[in-house]
């Protein structure tokens, strides 16, 4: 595999060190209950000290004997620590990763498969599209869940009205991208600002946008990229081509990524802006003129949830390591850590919304679902972007796979649309180089 990075190449020549002590998570340890220690690890979430210190203390108390140890590591060590730890051998008993790294993990039997650990009606818990996130097609055969879901952010898109056309006084924000290309030219001459500024070749972006328009161009069964035969991928790139061409998008949206574009609409230069509604906070402090003018949506394109149900679900996972001695209870402690009364608690204090169905009915009022359907939102500009991110999640019926070899296969395909784009190759010839590089290395 030509672009296997030095960490999975790692893990993969320790395998027989992974595998050989794997035990069935549903049998019990051979460990007593008495003095044990479990090790938990999360990831920059020292800020909520108090609520996890809590609900460790209630955990210990429904389980004499046990005692959690708990270690916050910054964003940056997460991988390393969780690399360094998986091959050593005392490992931590739950570590909290985002998904794709913890599929890497998964792919070699180093965590858990939590479909396995957790019963049925355990898993049917969790919000639908936010427990298939977790889900890892391992083989034709074998789908395995990499982690339990914790806290999770998602989509909305941010409007700065100021920029925008008003129709019988209403601000009009664009729906499709048909309406982003009738939108762009007025608004270039009118406000010198573009409609919005597509992440088109940052880790795969390319594929997230085709996915919201119901194009799924990866076999989730044997990982092939199959998108040179498809007519509406090659229409997707050519449109925006011509958009890149006529420079009604920015140049950046090529080089530099996400967040170039957040700095673009803090300084008013785009009238769209894809996020999570977190970021609201971050527009406010910073941005207090365009903060004023900003109202929300659904996320864009909203045809692509109309019709499919899709949304890009990001959520951060708690996994248990096969190599952990008490895999029983960091199970436990892990569902523990994503109930209900943690997970409220943690929303009121973060913009994040909860991995478990329970939070959204013990308190609706929160997340006001019931004005989102009569479509009557609260005043609050973050009340109201919660409400409509939690409608979205608990109505989204398919999200973006999680896939084995993920960071090779956005590799190519951001490669493919920059040649494309910069007129370094034909739009087909991209696609068929795109699919050749990903299907030759890891298409089974």
């Amino acid at each position: 595999m030509r672009w296997m990075p030095a960490i999975v190449i790692a893990l993969a020549a320790c395998v027989f060190l992974i595998t050989g002590c794997q035990r069935d998570a549903s049998k019990p340890s051979s460990s007593s209950l008495r003095d044990v220690t479990l090790r938990l690890w999360t990831l920059q979430m020292g800020a909520f000290s108090p609520l996890i210190r809590q609900s460790i203390r209630e955990f210990e108390k429904t389980h004499p004997g046990v005692h959690v140890q708990w270690e916050d590591l910054p964003f940056t060590e997460g991988k390393k620590r969780a690399i360094a730890a998986i091959l050593s051998p005392s490992v931590p008993d739950v570590i909290n990763l985002n998904p794709g790294f913890a599929a890497i993990l998964a792919q070699r039997s180093a965590l858990i498969n939590m479909n396995t650990a957790l019963t049925p009606s355990e898993q049917a818990a969790y919000v639908p599209v936010v427990w298939q996130a977790t889900q890892m097609q391992q083989s034709p055969v074998r789908t395995v869940s990499v982690g339990i879901p914790w806290y999770v952010t998602t989509t909305i898109t941010l409007a700065n009205q100021a920029l925008l056309p008003k129709k019988q006084n209403q601000t009009v924000i664009p729906e499709s991208w048909s309406q982003v290309s009738t939108l762009a030219s007025w608004l270039e001459q009118k406000h010198s600002a573009k409609v919005m500024m597509p992440t088109l070749s940052e880790g795969g972006s390319f594929l997230k946008l085709l996915r919201r328009e119901g194009i799924e161009p990866i076999s989730t069964s044997n990982g092939c990229l199959q998108w040179s035969d498809d007519a509406r991928v090659a229409q997707r790139l050519q449109f925006f081509k011509l958009l890149f061409a006529r420079r009604l998008i920015p140049a950046e949206a090529l080089t530099e990524g996400h967040r170039a574009s957040v700095e673009q609409y803090l300084a008013a230069r785009l009238a769209l802006l894809s996020i999570g509604g977190n970021f609201l906070s971050s527009v406010r402090d910073n941005a207090p003129e365009v903060y004023a003018s900003t109202n929300i949506a659904p996320a864009f394109p909203q045809e692509g949830f109309k019709q499919n149900g899709y949304l890009d679900v990001s959520p951060m996972v708690l996994v248990v390591p096969v190599k952990s001695r008490h895999r029983r209870l960091a199970v436990a402690l892990a569902k523990h850590l994503t109930q209900s009364s943690f997970q409220l608690a943690l929303a009121r204090s973060v913009a994040v919304l909860p991995s478990i169905l329970d939070a959204y009915l013990d308190d609706p009022a929160f997340f006001g679902l019931s004005t989102v359907k009569t479509h009557s939102l609260p005043m609050s500009l973050e009340s109201r972007a919660r409400a409509l991110a939690a409608w979205q999640l608990l109505n989204a019926k398919v999200t973006n796979p999680l896939l084995i070899n993920d960071a090779q296969i956005n590799a190519a395909v951001d490669f493919a649309v920059q040649s494309a784009l910069l007129n370094q190759v034909s739009i087909d010839e991209a696609l068929k180089q795109a699919e050749h590089a990903v299907n030759a290395s890891f298409c089974d």
